[in-house]
């Protein structure tokens, strides 16, 4: 073999690699900003479940097409709720259990606010619609550790600050379950103004 034709054999090698290696980190961004965008509609999701007592407590009737559109809403969120956890237990495992505990959480204050805006008496002027209500979701500590688990997830070496996610995970866990469940007698007290 003479030496041209090992160099055109090693620009071949070099060549083949360096597309390879394009193609490699192209697929890696892609999916990247795949699981990126994913994540944010999952975060999202949370959102609008948090916003449900809002929409309940300003319904402007009583109607069974009221109660059926508010339903409907909450039914979808429950589903896209349950669409995100089945992806994200494929997915990566340490991201899904951060996103179930913050699903959790604000599920416990969910709960009690939706029941607590279907018993309040309709909203009649434009001025109750402006009222800052007293719904306050406390999952700040859970929503930080599940995005920082949806960023370890979406670096290209994520695999130490994913170790540091599950011992953050355990030690708000832990702390949680010590703490008295959250209280919420200010809904008692509290009315909309007429």
């Amino acid at each position: 073999m003479n030496a041209t034709a090992i160099v055109g054999v090693l620009t071949a090698i070099i060549a083949a690699s360096v597309a390879l290696i394009g193609y490699v980190i192209n697929q890696m961004t892609a999916r990247r900003e795949r699981r990126a965008k994913a994540y944010a509609e999952a975060l999202r999701t949370i959102r609008q479940y948090q916003e449900i007592p809002y929409r309940v407590v300003r319904r402007l009737d009583s109607s069974a097409e009221t109660r059926t559109r508010l339903d409907d809403q909450h039914g979808e969120i429950m589903s896209s709720i349950g669409f995100h956890l089945g992806w994200l237990r494929l997915e990566s495992p340490d991201t899904a259990a951060a996103y179930e505990a913050l699903w959790e959480r604000c599920r416990t204050f969910g709960g009690v606010y939706r029941k607590w805006a279907w018993r309040q008496p309709l909203v009649s002027t434009d001025a109750q619609m402006a009222v800052t209500l007293p719904f306050q979701f406390d999952i700040k500590p859970e929503l930080d550790i599940c995005v920082q688990a949806m960023r370890a997830d979406t670096h290209f070496f994520g695999w130490r600050a994913r170790r540091a996610v599950r011992q953050r995970a355990t030690a708000l866990a832990e702390r949680r379950a010590a703490e008295p469940p959250p209280d919420f007698t200010t809904l008692e007290t509290w009315s909309l103004p007429t």
